[in-house]
């Protein structure tokens, strides 16, 4: 559905419209991986729960018709070929990329999100150009993948959980999510970090960063990186730009690991979607 506007601008390219209406994730994603019957999202502008799928209505049709859908195609080529297979414990990937499209997909939905729950929008507006053309990348840029697997049921507790569940004998990181690293650790690199993101594609969880451009300095954040990576993921991989593939074996992180204290945190919510 395409609406016009004589006020509100494309978020990409600046333009009066028209304008699409999206949902946040592509459409070739959302019909590769339907919403599981507790499909939940935290609107943070609201600061509520809310069922269903996130929508944005500022992309103007011709940068979502042009710039951004060949990215979309290139992630969901990506989807069939990996994404689409959840890593369990002990199986190494060969993970075939292309840093820059993968890149500025990444900043494509983090920015779409970030309109949405407007956290950080001025800054990723800084990275459209590198988004649409792949002109202007943000120093310093960083891809981690952390492959997370499934969590098997403990036969004590496999009860409290669905029947379907329970027949599995695991719970699978079965999701798409946009979110911001909370983690006390992320606290001292706060100054020199001015974008954090996980976005979460079944067992292939990407962290994006890109540190101030104002402070970077190549050293620095080589260093800044490194201890981050230790301190808070030890188990992810840097995905380097002048690469086209890597060899990344599973981690040691599981779905409820990543996920549970998220659904504890907000047990009242989810507990009559998970009957």
């Amino acid at each position: 559905m395409i609406k016009t506007s004589n006020t509100k601008k494309c978020a990409y390219c600046g333009s009066q419209g028209p304008f699409t209406h999206e949902h946040l994730f592509t459409d070739g994603l959302a019909k590769r991986t339907p919403p599981p019957e507790y499909n939940v999202q935290y609107l943070e502008k609201a600061q509520k729960f809310i069922e269903g799928d996130l929508t944005i209505r500022d992309v103007c049709a011709k940068c979502n018709n042009e710039s951004l859908s060949l990215l979309d195609a290139y992630i969901c080529e990506l989807y069939d070929e990996y994404f689409n297979h959840f890593v369990r414990t002990g199986e190494s990937i060969r993970f075939r990329y292309r840093f820059d499209e993968l890149a500025r997909w990444l900043l494509k939905i983090i920015y779409n999100s970030a309109r949405v729950h407007n956290s950080d929008p001025g800054v990723l507006s800084k990275c459209t150009q590198y988004i649409l053309w792949g002109h202007k990348k943000p120093m310093g840029l960083t891809l981690l993948l952390q492959l997370v697997i499934p969590h098997k049921i403990d036969p004590a507790n496999a009860s409290l959980l669905p029947e379907s569940v329970q027949e599995a004998g695991e719970i699978v990181p079965y999701m798409m999510r946009i979110a911001k690293p909370y983690n006390p650790q992320l606290v001292p690199y706060t100054k020199v970090i001015a974008i954090s993101r996980i976005v979460a594609l079944n067992s292939y969880y990407f962290w994006v960063f890109i540190p101030e451009q104002e402070q970077y300095s190549r050293p620095a954040w080589r260093s800044t990186l490194k201890k981050l990576q230790h301190d808070l993921i030890p188990d992810s991989h840097r995905l380097i730009s002048a690469r086209n593939e890597m060899f990344v074996p599973a981690s040691n992180t599981d779905f409820v690991d990543v996920f549970g204290p998220s659904i504890l945190a907000n047990w009242d919510f989810y507990q009559p979607h998970l009957q």
